[in-house]
C-alpha cells in the first residue's frame, strides 16, 4: 500500500464537540480547509469525520494548533467501523526515535516541522473515524489540519454527485480538498520485513547441498547394488568332455595348453590297439612248430 497516494477528506461530513465560544474558531469543518478549529476551554473533546466512501489509511499527518498557545496533547483515533483504537506508530521529532501509541498518542507542538506524521500498525478499511481528545495546550484543544494517505475506493461524492476516482500511485483531489501549508513529503522508514539478498543467498546454497547430497547417495547404492550382481572373475577354459569351465584360479592361457598337450599324450600311450597287438606277438611265437 502507498503511503503517498492523498485521500479526499474535501466532502466529509463532520461534526465535533464541545466548540468553543469564539466563532471564529467553532467551525469543525474548518481544519479540512487549513483553519484552526478549538474546542472549548479546559474540556475533553472529539472531532468526527463521516465520508462516503471506503478507505484504508496507511499514514495521517496533523497539524497543531497555531492560535494563542492552544492545541492537541494527546489524542486517540477510533475507526468507527470497528470496536477499538487504532494501533499508530510516530517519531519523537525531540528524540528522532519510533514510537507506538493508542489511547494517548501525543501531538508535538513545536512549529518548526508544521506538522507530524503517524502510521497505521493494523490496516483497516473505513469510511468513518473519530479524534478523541484527552489532553491540550493552552486553554484548549484543538488543531488546523488533517491529511490521510492510503487507498480508497471509488464512488460519488454524496454532497456535488461527483464521481471520486479509485486511489493510484499518483495523488488524487477532487476539487474541495483540504490545501496543506507547504512542506516537505518524505516517505518515512519502511517497517515490514523483508529478506536481505545475504539471507536469501544461503537459502539458495543450502538447498543446492542439500540436492547434491541425495543425489550422491542414490549413486552409491546403485553401484553398491550394480557390484553385487556383476562378481569379477579370472577366467580359465579346460576341456573337458566338449564343454568349458571356468576357474578363478589366475592360471595363464599359455600354461593351460602345456596341460592340454601333456593330457594327450599320455592318453595316447596307453591306448587299447598297443596293448592288443604286445599280447599278440607274446603268445602266438612259441606255439608255431612249423618253423623249425
Amino acid at each position: 500500500m502507498s503511503n503517498n497516494t492523498l485521500i479526499p477528506l474535501g466532502d466529509a461530513s463532520v461534526i465535533a464537540a464541545p466548540p468553543s465560544p469564539n466563532a471564529a474558531y467553532s467551525d469543525p469543518t474548518s481544519v479540512l480547509h487549513n483553519k484552526t478549529w478549538l474546542m472549548a476551554d479546559d474540556e475533553p473533546g472529539s472531532w468526527t469525520a463521516s465520508f462516503g466512501f471506503a478507505f484504508t489509511p496507511a499514514r495521517m499527518r496533523l497539524w497543531n494548533s497555531d492560535v494563542d498557545g492552544t492545541g492537541i496533547k494527546s489524542f486517540s483515533l477510533t475507526p468507527l467501523s470497528t470496536s477499538g483504537l487504532s494501533n499508530l506508530s510516530y517519531v519523537d521529532p525531540a528524540e528522532l526515535t519510533r514510537f507506538f501509541c493508542d489511547s494517548q498518542c501525543p501531538l508535538a507542538d513545536d512549529p518548526s516541522p508544521g506538522y507530524q506524521d503517524f502510521y497505521f500498525v493494523n490496516l483497516i478499511s473505513m469510511n468513518a473515524f473519530r479524534l478523541d481528545i484527552s489532553s491540550w495546550y493552552g486553554n484548549s484543544g484543538g488543531f488546523r489540519g488533517i491529511q490521510l494517505f492510503g487507498d480508497f475506493q471509488a464512488s460519488t461524492s454524496p454532497s456535488t454527485g461527483t464521481s471520486v476516482s479509485s486511489a493510484s500511485s499518483t495523488s488524487t483531489r477532487i476539487s474541495t480538498s483540504a490545501t496543506a501549508p507547504t512542506s516537505t513529503n518524505s516517505a518515512p522508514p519502511r517497517t515490514d520485513a523483508t529478506l536481505s539478498g545475504g539471507a536469501i543467498a544461503g537459502i539458495v546454497i543450502g538447498a543446492l547441498a542439500v540436492a547434491a547430497t541425495l543425489i550422491a547417495i542414490a549413486c552409491f547404492i546403485f553401484w553398491r547394488r550394480k557390484s553385487k550382481r556383476t562378481p569379477q572373475l579370472d577366467e580359465k577354459f579346460i576341456p573337458l568332455g566338449g564343454r568349458h569351465e571356468v576357474e578363478a584360479n589366475g592360471t595363464s592361457p599359455a600354461k593351460c595348453r602345456e596341460e592340454l598337450d601333456s593330457h594327450v599324450v599320455s592318453e595316447l600311450d596307453v591306448t587299447p590297439a598297443r596293448q592288443e597287438l604286445d599280447a599278440a606277438a607274446v603268445h602266438e611265437v612259441p606255439g608255431d612248430t612249423s618253423l623249425k
